[in-house]
């Protein structure tokens, strides 16, 4: 690039200030939907079997994602009257919950026998069930006529049972705000219901993507007021003046608002690599800012006194000397991080594209803002 060039590049440097401002705010409009779906399910492959299989399930049986919920009892068994209506009690409230399709567990499953030749259906536990001896051994008996319900809805040794509650959403919609939502409506009752000698547990797919959103989330909330911390102490040391701390940070800050921005404007979710996003930006993305400052510090150490004129004429000089290292460092940092779109895998397409981007955004940046 020719110097000629770059004098009528820079030639309107207040319409440039004022088109980057213009841009950053609307990519920060665009951070408002900007949302976490660190669903696993998004991890297989669209074309990959698995996946095309439980498709398919769900196309002719409904769509279902299911939770699974635990209790156990240390010292006694689960067919206690007591225990059973709180369960039962339990039960009623998770089926309230908004997106909750079914609730399936002892206290409302249908047994099918046979009576006097005939086949008959009733409810494993019957409701007026009153807790005596006969009730339960009845109830025993069912439960060892169908292997079924042994480790899928009890225990072999009668000591646990589960509850499998199932929202009416998609595998792939599993992560979305509304799921979340519901899973943590989940959640928070299974934590709160207590009984004596009981221990609750709770997993499934949604549940493993609101503990990973809220880890991401606590995550973001360190790492990046942490990595500018450290971006700002090098920059300190290194320059000693506000310039030479404000005007690289600037950059960076602008990228990655530019980057996290065009996620959101494309409905693109924030997953578990791309959080890591604004940290890797602004720890790379740093250093194109930082060859420019000093390029520019250098020149200007050799004059005692500039006037606007000589002024604008070094910083044309400063960016000229630097624009070929700096495009050729952004270059191979782009290509690194664009390799990863060459993959089946959505989130890991989603990091490669966006922070590739956002590398393009810091290095259009540093040489302009």
């Amino acid at each position: 690039m020719k110097k000629f060039s770059l004098v009528a590049f820079y030639k309107h440097p207040r319409t440039m200030t004022t088109v980057i401002s213009l841009i950053t705010f609307f990519f920060a409009w665009q951070l408002t939907r900007v949302h976490l779906d660190n669903n696993n399910f998004r991890f297989i492959p669209k074309k990959a079997e698995a996946r095309m299989v439980m498709n398919e399930i769900s196309e002719r049986f409904g769509d279902e994602v299911p939770i699974l919920i635990g209790i156990e009892r240390e010292y006694s068994n689960i067919l206690d009257f007591r225990f059973l209506q709180e369960v039962k009690k339990l039960n009623d409230e998770l089926s309230k919950v908004p997106l909750v399709k079914k609730t399936v567990s002892i206290i409302n499953t249908t047994h099918i026998g046979s009576h006097d030749g005939d086949m008959s259906s009733s409810l494993l536990v019957p409701e007026d069930f009153k807790g005596t001896k006969e009730e339960i051994l009845e109830i025993k008996k069912k439960i060892r006529d169908w292997s079924m319900y042994e480790k899928s809805l009890v225990s072999d040794d009668l000591k646990a049972l589960q509850i499998f509650v199932f929202l009416n959403v998609k595998n792939e919609e599993s992560g979305t705000e509304e799921a979340m939502a519901s899973c943590k409506a989940i959640m928070k009752k299974v934590e709160n219901w207590k009984f004596r000698d009981s221990k609750t547990y709770i997993t499934g797919m949604p549940v493993f993507s609101e503990v990973v959103n809220e880890a991401t989330s606590h995550d973001l909330r360190v790492l990046i007021p942490l990595v500018i911390l450290v971006v700002v102490l090098v920059l300190f040391v290194s320059f000693r003046r506000f310039s030479g701390v404000f005007l690289p940070l600037l950059t960076v800050l602008v990228s990655t608002i530019w980057a996290i921005g065009a996620m959101g404007l494309f409905s693109v979710p924030l997953s578990i690599l791309s959080t890591v996003l604004p940290v890797i930006l602004i720890a790379v993305g740093s250093a194109y800012g930082i060859h420019v400052i000093n390029s520019y510090y250098d020149e200007a150490r050799k004059e005692k006194t500039l006037n606007k004129e000589e002024h604008k004429a070094l910083v044309i000089e400063a960016v000229n000397e630097v624009i070929r290292p700096v495009l050729l460092a952004s270059i191979t940092t782009f290509a690194g991080f664009f390799s990863f779109c060459f993959t089946s895998v959505s989130p890991i397409f989603e990091f490669g594209l966006f922070s590739s981007l956002g590398i393009l955004f810091a290095f259009l940046i540093s040489i302009t803002l």
